[in-house]
């Protein structure tokens, strides 16, 4: 008899009698950050719009700096039960305007206050719907969660 068919005869009886792993749950949403060095902002907007299509999330840029108070609450409360539901079917495509520069006005997206959330069409270009901190009288879950929920559902 051959050796390796205990050895497999008793990987079906775990398998059979404890299950297998299933895979995890797609995240709710998913973010990402494109830097300057990664290549032109258009054309860093066009590729993660794609992505997002494939992933069936919508497409959003964020508008955000390092400096910004705001915005560090924001992305430290993102994992709030709140803002995941908030957030969720979204592809954030997180822009620091530090860094790009005039960039960010060259791709169509101005705000009075950052954060700011642009929406996108699936081929990364802004489509004049957009939200940013002028909209909320506070940085907490609470305030944002659903603001920002319908601003994301399109309502």
């Amino acid at each position: 008899m051959n050796a390796s068919v205990p050895v497999f005869a008793a990987l079906c009886f775990f398998a059979l009698a404890f299950g297998c792993p299933q895979s995890s749950p797609p995240d709710p949403f998913n973010v990402v950050e494109v830097h300057p060095d990664s290549g032109n902002l258009r054309d860093l907007l066009r590729e993660h719009s794609r992505r997002a299509e494939a992933l069936n999330l919508k497409p959003f840029v964020e508008l955000t700096a390092d400096w910004c108070e705001p915005c560090q609450r924001l992305h430290q409360g993102m994992s709030e039960a709140k803002m995941v539901e908030a957030f969720r079917g979204t592809y954030i495509i997180r822009v620091d305007t530090d860094l790009w520069g005039k960039d960010v006005g060259l791709a169509g997206m101005r705000s009075r206050s950052i954060p700011a959330f642009h929406a996108l069409s699936p081929s990364g270009l802004a489509v004049g719907r957009s939200i940013d901190g002028e909209s909320w009288t506070d940085t907490t879950s609470e305030v944002i969660s659903p603001i920002l929920g319908r601003f994301f559902m399109n309502q």
